[in-house]
């Protein structure tokens, strides 16, 4: 974690503290990322295609770990990857096809799916390393650790109607309230959601019982804003990128056009590039300690509100914990996760050192100190806690294009 100031540098890690190697394996999102670039860099990886998927969970049977054929398959597929070439990749959008079929594959209020739960296996995931460390030297991969940028931000406004724009609410309106009075609805709205669900919701943690899901100050009307899509970095004299698309109108939409979590689909969206007042102070995630520390600090507990959602997504049944956003608001303006602190981070049942609920509130709690959870995130988007944002530049418009893929799809219309 660091406060940021600029397009910032991580902060070095501690002795002893996990490579980023390995907090890109440890990740289901990253897990996810490494087994996906062969869906969309063909030239890079080639994994054999049949060890992906629900058909082969369902043949290995629910809870077995893969056996020793598939391991086999596996480990001669990286023996035959071209992590040179990997490593050599210059363009970002060339990796960014992986790391939106995970950020899409992210759910929270259900079961992994097959090809989650098929690398969560404990012979598998490791398997991956090759590929991860040649990925993290990748000049196209650079941008993953980066803190946030604040002389490059934009908000979205997402359109569910192409034709009809006025479904979403100016972000001009949305400033008008103070980012202390959403939060203050936020709060009050979340722990009623919880009081009710101790009253209401089933204690069976396998129950069909649903509710919010998300850990950002969700939902409410706080403005996110998000960096645009960075251009190729240098080679540094090593082989030229290979096959690297090029995006129509030579405008590149913000990371947050193409990485969002649950995404509806929309058809239209309307960029602003935003200003920001000087000196803010911007909680970085950059991985499983930093969220896991921020919620130490500034813990509010949602053991019932978020219990059946998230033990369908973690098989945890004990208690729950997440930031208390307002407590979070007194020393932090920002917070946002680098793409590799949400892809090292997402998804897990994170340990912390907070009690877990006992007594009566602990009641059919799996025992054990309180978890989290990183879920409703975003890659590179930043939540803003306070009145950060001071204006907004002229708007452009973007629209999908289906005949293209990913950041190519998305062609801006109108300034």
């Amino acid at each position: 974690m660091s406060t940021s100031g600029g397009a910032g540098e991580q902060p070095a890690s501690a002795a002893g503290s996990p490579s980023p190697v390995d907090l890109l394996l440890a990740g289901p999102r990253g897990r996810r990322t490494l087994s996906r670039l062969t869906d969309h860099s063909p030239h890079l990886l080639r994994w054999p295609p049949f060890w992906f998927g629900d058909h082969v969970v369902q043949d290995l049977g629910a809870g077995r770990t893969a056996h020793a054929a598939l391991v086999q398959e596996l480990t001669d597929a990286v023996a035959a990857t071209n992590t040179t070439a990997l490593a050599r990749t210059a363009d970002p959008v060339s990796l960014l096809g992986a790391v939106l079929d995970a950020v899409n594959a992210a759910r929270y209020w259900q079961e992994p799916d097959g090809d989650d739960e098929l690398l969560a296996d404990p012979h598998l995931g490791p398997l991956l390393r090759p590929a991860a460390e040649a990925v993290l030297r990748a000049p196209a991969a650079a941008w993953w650790s980066d803190g946030v940028d604040l002389t490059d931000q934009h908000h979205v406004q997402r359109h569910h109607d192409s034709d009809d724009l006025s479904d979403d609410p100016d972000p001009v309106a949305l400033n008008a309230a103070t980012a202390a009075e959403h939060l203050a609805r936020w709060r009050r709205d979340t722990v009623a959601d919880e009081q009710r669900a101790a009253r209401e919701r089933p204690q069976e943690v396998t129950a069909s019982s649903s509710g919010f899901w998300w850990s950002t100050p969700a939902p409410s009307d706080l403005l996110c804003t998000t960096p645009s899509i960075p251009s190729a970095r240098s080679t540094g004299g090593h082989a030229p990128d290979l096959a690297v698309p090029e995006v129509p109108g030579g405008h590149r939409p913000p990371v947050g056009v193409v990485l969002v979590e649950d995404s509806s689909g929309w058809p239209t969206l309307t960029t602003r590039q935003v200003r920001l007042r000087p000196g803010l102070r911007v909680y970085e995630i950059d991985g499983p300690a930093a969220w896991i520390a921020l919620v130490e600090a500034h813990p509010l507990r949602v053991t019932r509100s978020r219990r059946h959602d998230w033990y369908r997504a973690t098989g945890w049944s004990g208690s729950w914990v997440m930031p208390d956003w307002v407590s979070v608001a007194r020393e932090w303006d920002g917070v946002h996760p680098s793409v590799l602190g949400y892809l090292s981070t997402a998804g897990r049942a994170l340990v912390t050192s907070l009690l877990g609920e006992s007594g009566p509130a602990g009641a059919g709690l799996e025992a054990g100190t309180a978890r989290t959870l990183l879920a409703g995130w975003d890659p590179g988007t930043t939540w803003w806690l306070t009145d950060a944002v001071t204006g907004f530049l002229d708007a452009i418009r973007w629209r999908i294009d289906d005949t293209q893929e990913l950041a190519l799809g998305w062609q801006p219309t109108s300034r």
